[in-house]
């Protein structure tokens, strides 16, 4: 491994970048020499648009929504018990 990375590195300040990814039951890495690294972040930047737009982001922000419509409600509700307490029932005079 040491040979492959010291074979790519292309001077004192560029390095081969070491790449490391796991599943469940897999584990894959491997070595991006300089020159093709943006390359290699452009196709993995497609890669993950793809495989992430299939997450439960609807579901947290439908939760999300119902938390704060619930919020505003009891606010509402203890929002009129206190203006109910404020004002005193008077009975009309006849």
């Amino acid at each position: 491994m040491r040979l492959l990375v010291d074979g790519l590195s292309l001077g004192d300040k560029e390095y081969a970048t070491l790449i490391r990814a796991a599943t469940n039951s897999k584990k894959l890495s491997t070595v991006v020499a300089p020159a093709d690294l943006d390359r290699f972040l452009a196709c993995y930047h497609g890669l993950l648009l793809t495989n992430l737009e299939s997450m439960k982001r609807r579901e947290r922000l439908r939760k999300k929504k119902a938390a704060i419509k619930r919020h505003a409600a009891q606010k509402a509700r203890a929002k009129a018990k206190a203006k109910a307490k404020a004002k005193p029932k008077t009975e009309p005079s006849s």
